[in-house]
This record gives structure tokens, sequence and C-alpha cells, in this order.
């Protein structure tokens, strides 16, 4: 097992694939990427391009057969445009039927039960996780993989 995180972009994601995918020859992906995106912020297509080119790049690896995509949470702080980008991402995300693509609305977990409303008790600075977000996405995503 191997990944990367940080203050990431799905274009910095694009950009890193070959150096931290491909050497490493994994079947699965796990993807947790989009709402940095969101937070610069880019419109809905911009989104949905760089979603597309992530999954392109991941699925021509050799040996990826399955990219397991979560779906972003929301932040406090976005603003009502922000809050339609995402919207738009997880329907969009939620309907993608994509060979070699898995959805795991793992971005719900975190939100008062709209999947855009942050649960302020999930989150320790307007967006990232508490302990009780942490558990509430990992249940999410370990039941998915349970389930594989």
């Amino acid at each position: 097992a191997s990944g990367f995180g940080g203050n990431q972009k799905l274009i910095d994601v694009l950009a890193k694939i070959p150096e931290t995918v491909e050497p490493h020859k994994p079947s699965v992906v796990i993807l947790h990427a989009g709402v940095n995106d969101i937070a610069t912020p880019v419109d809905w297509p911009t989104l949905q391009t760089r979603y597309t080119n992530v999954f392109d790049a991941l699925l021509a690896v050799d040996s990826v057969t399955d990219v397991v995509v979560c779906v972003p949470p929301s932040s406090l702080n976005f603003d009502a445009g922000q809050k339609a980008v995402l919207s738009s991402a997880r329907s969009w995300l939620l309907a993608l039927n994509r060979p070699g693509v898995t959805v795991v609305d793992t971005g719900m977990a975190m939100t008062t039960g709209d999947g855009v409303t942050t649960d302020p008790a999930k989150v320790v600075d307007q967006i990232h996780p508490n302990a009780v977000g942490r558990q509430a996405m990992g249940d999410v995503l370990d039941n998915y993989l349970l389930a594989l």
C-alpha cells in the first residue's frame, strides 16, 4: 500500500501518477480528491474534465483495474457557487457508469444528510475531518472494500 496526500488538486494528482502510481503496479487505486479544486474555485465543466483526465490516466496504467473514487466532502467555507459545483460533482459521480471506476459516497458521511451541508461536529477546521468524521468516512469506505 502506498499513497500521497496534502493540498492536492486533481491536476496535481494527474501530474503525479507516473511517480506515485505506476511504480507500485496497484490493481486498485482509491482517489479521494476534488474538494481542493472546488475550493479554488473551479466551475463544474472544469472539474468534470479534471476528473475524467485522472480516470483516463489511472486506467491507462497497465495494472489498474479499479479506481475507487470517494465523493468529495463539503466545507463550511463553501459559498453558494461552490456548493452548486459540489452538488453537480456528487450527482455526476454517483450516476457515473464507467467501466473500471467505482464511486463510494464518503462525502455524505461528512454532511448533515444532504451530501452538501457540512456537519460541523465532524470537522476540526471548517473542512478537515476530526476523529468522528474520519471514522464516518472510513466506515463507508471499509464497507465497500469488505464487499470486494
